[in-house]
């Protein structure tokens, strides 16, 4: 696959630990959490919609998920760099933060993270999750 270059710097959290010193919020989930009373920007691409669809809807394997959202990530490659250029674009200099609920700094599975393992697979991009607490912030 060609290089491609990166859009703008990229990180992951989970929408409860976001703050607006990590960077630009963007959903990249199915569903808009209730509880999120800050504005965010989403990029539909990224979410995982066929988990939420039979047959894999109520699966319980990590496994199968991880496949098919990486199936998911391929298809829709296109889509995905157009919405993280349209980000770079109206927020130039800025990291732009995929956010979802799990929290993976407690080992919880989570499809943000199987998002950035396929964007340095692919691409060479590394996207680190932002950790918590008073060292969370991430130089880039």
């Amino acid at each position: 696959m060609p290089a491609q270059d990166q859009p703008l710097p990229l990180a992951t959290s989970r929408y409860q630990d976001w703050r607006p010193e990590h960077g630009v919020p963007i959903g990249i989930t199915v569903g808009r959490p209730r509880f999120v009373r800050y504005p965010f920007l989403q990029i539909k691409a990224l979410a995982p919609w066929e988990l939420f669809k039979p047959p894999y809807k109520g699966i319980d394997n990590v496994e199968i998920e991880r496949r098919v959202y990486r199936e998911r990530l391929q298809i829709h490659r296109e889509e995905i760099l157009a919405g993280l250029v349209e980000v770079a674009e109206g927020h130039p200099g800025q990291r732009g933060v995929l956010l979802c609920f799990e929290n993976v700094n407690k080992g919880e599975e989570c499809h943000r993270r199987w998002a950035a393992e396929w964007f340095i697979e692919v691409y060479g991009w590394d996207v680190p999750e932002i950790k918590d607490g008073p060292d969370q912030l991430l130089a880039f």
